[in-house]
């Protein structure tokens, strides 16, 4: 039973989120790829296509308010984007 404790906490260790050295653009990319989502979902929080592709690609910083839109759709902490 220890066994499976730790072989279940190993894989969400690995599969649930990004490593926490990660960017928040990596973060981004991890979680859309994960959840199965576009980048068009995204458009709601970033407002044009150009600032998504931005943000994807690390050249745009992810505000607060975005942090907070990007936590609620992704259902995780808005801090992890800042």
């Amino acid at each position: 039973m220890k066994l499976l404790a730790v072989l279940v906490e190993d894989y969400d260790r690995r599969h649930s989120l990004p490593p926490d050295n990660s960017s928040p653009a990596e973060k981004l990319r991890y979680l859309l790829e994960t959840s199965g989502k576009s980048a068009a979902a995204l458009t709601a929080v970033f407002g044009q296509r150009s600032h998504v592709n931005e943000a994807l690609t690390g050249k745009r910083k992810i505000s607060a308010d975005q942090a907070r839109k990007l936590g609620r759709l992704f259902s995780v902490k808005p801090g992890l984007f800042v």
